[in-house]
């Protein structure tokens, strides 16, 4: 700060590698230090296929409620929306499969 509380804008903006703690936009894009959110949003996506969501879906569900608690454990860790997404499309999967099981069957 030059005086005070103003900026100094003389000067260019900090640039090189994140500091300790902050994620890189591969890895806001990609959450490889959280492989439970990671997991759950890839399984989620899968679960969507009929038939496979009945093993998938509660697996998403599982792996995104693990990535949540992970995220909330280690403040600095992304992966929320991932976390969510898994939870999300696991949810979907396993109602969907089940209305489908209730259809035939009834």
């Amino acid at each position: 700060m030059a005086n005070g509380n103003q900026p100094d804008w003389s000067q260019p903006p900090e640039q090189g590698p994140p500091k300790h703690g902050q994620a890189t936009g591969f890895e806001q894009l990609i959450p490889t230090k959280n492989p439970w959110a990671l997991t759950a949003y890839y399984v989620g996506v899968f679960s969507l296929i009929p038939c496979l969501g009945l093993v998938l879906g509660p697996t998403a569900l599982i792996f995104g409620v693990l990535g949540l608690q992970r995220v909330k454990r280690i403040p600095a860790l992304v992966g929320r929306g991932h976390a969510i997404a898994g939870i999300v499309l696991g949810s979907l999967a396993i109602v969907a499969n089940i209305a489908g099981i209730l259809v035939l069957f009834l």
